[in-house]
Protein backbone atom coordinates (compact mmCIF):
# COMPACT_ATOMS: atom_id res chain seq x y z
CA UNK A 1 0.00 0.00 0.00
CA UNK A 2 2.76 2.14 0.87
CA UNK A 3 4.47 2.02 -2.59
CA UNK A 4 0.88 3.51 -4.00
CA UNK A 5 0.14 5.98 -2.07
CA UNK A 6 3.48 7.40 -2.82
CA UNK A 7 3.14 6.85 -6.41
CA UNK A 8 -0.83 7.39 -6.70
CA UNK A 9 -1.89 9.24 -3.65
CA UNK A 10 -3.09 8.30 -0.27
CA UNK A 11 -6.67 8.63 -0.99
CA UNK A 12 -6.44 6.36 -4.64
CA UNK A 13 -4.21 3.77 -2.70
CA UNK A 14 -6.84 3.76 0.37
CA UNK A 15 -9.64 2.88 -1.54
CA UNK A 16 -7.80 0.74 -3.33
CA UNK A 17 -7.28 -1.72 -0.78
CA UNK A 18 -10.94 -1.22 0.59
CA UNK A 19 -12.24 -2.22 -3.03
CA UNK A 20 -9.75 -5.30 -2.89
CA UNK A 21 -11.46 -5.95 0.69
CA UNK A 22 -14.50 -6.47 -0.90
CA UNK A 23 -16.86 -6.64 1.84
CA UNK A 24 -19.99 -4.81 2.55
CA UNK A 25 -19.28 -3.52 6.04
CA UNK A 26 -16.15 -1.49 4.64
CA UNK A 27 -16.65 1.57 3.07
CA UNK A 28 -15.29 2.72 0.03
CA UNK A 29 -14.40 5.92 1.43
CA UNK A 30 -10.22 6.52 0.97
CA UNK A 31 -9.58 6.66 4.68
CA UNK A 32 -7.75 4.26 6.20
CA UNK A 33 -9.31 3.63 9.94
CA UNK A 34 -9.38 0.58 12.08
CA UNK A 35 -12.25 -1.13 10.59
CA UNK A 36 -9.84 -1.03 6.98
CA UNK A 37 -7.13 -2.38 8.86
CA UNK A 38 -8.81 -5.03 10.66
CA UNK A 39 -10.61 -6.05 7.92
CA UNK A 40 -7.11 -6.47 5.92
CA UNK A 41 -5.86 -8.39 8.81
CA UNK A 42 -8.16 -10.86 9.27
CA UNK A 43 -8.46 -11.60 5.27
CA UNK A 44 -8.26 -15.10 5.26
CA UNK A 45 -6.08 -15.26 1.64
CA UNK A 46 -3.77 -12.67 2.01
CA UNK A 47 -1.98 -13.42 -1.29
CA UNK A 48 -5.75 -13.03 -3.08
CA UNK A 49 -5.91 -9.36 -1.09
CA UNK A 50 -2.41 -8.73 -3.14
CA UNK A 51 -3.13 -9.71 -6.32
CA UNK A 52 -6.67 -8.01 -6.07
CA UNK A 53 -5.27 -4.75 -4.79
CA UNK A 54 -2.85 -4.85 -7.43
CA UNK A 55 -5.58 -5.19 -10.31
CA UNK A 56 -7.08 -1.88 -8.81
CA UNK A 57 -4.05 -0.27 -8.88
CA UNK A 58 -2.97 -1.53 -12.47
CA UNK A 59 -6.55 -0.68 -13.86
CA UNK A 60 -6.15 3.10 -12.18
CA UNK A 61 -2.78 3.13 -15.05
CA UNK A 62 -4.63 1.87 -17.47
CA UNK A 63 -7.11 4.66 -17.17
CA UNK A 64 -4.88 7.22 -17.55
CA UNK A 65 -4.94 9.58 -20.77
CA UNK A 66 -0.96 9.05 -21.25
CA UNK A 67 -1.03 5.01 -20.02
CA UNK A 68 0.45 4.21 -23.69
CA UNK A 69 3.59 6.52 -22.69
CA UNK A 70 4.77 5.13 -19.48
CA UNK A 71 2.80 2.10 -19.00
CA UNK A 72 5.93 -0.29 -19.00
CA UNK A 73 7.55 1.24 -16.31
CA UNK A 74 4.55 1.61 -14.18
CA UNK A 75 3.35 -2.13 -14.57
CA UNK A 76 6.64 -3.31 -13.48
CA UNK A 77 6.63 -0.87 -10.16
CA UNK A 78 3.40 -2.44 -9.73
CA UNK A 79 4.00 -6.05 -10.46
CA UNK A 80 7.52 -6.01 -8.90
CA UNK A 81 5.80 -4.19 -5.60
CA UNK A 82 3.37 -7.02 -5.35
CA UNK A 83 6.17 -9.62 -5.86
CA UNK A 84 8.54 -8.75 -3.32
CA UNK A 85 5.51 -7.97 -0.84
CA UNK A 86 4.33 -11.76 -1.68
CA UNK A 87 7.71 -13.16 -0.38
CA UNK A 88 6.84 -11.61 3.24
CA UNK A 89 3.27 -13.01 3.66
CA UNK A 90 3.05 -15.68 6.12
CA UNK A 91 -0.84 -16.65 6.08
Amino acid sequence: VFDSCVNQGVKRSSTFLQQAIARPDIAIDGKIGDKTIAAAAMCPDKKQLLRDFTTFRIKHYADIPHFTVYWKGWLRRAVEVTMDSAIFDNG
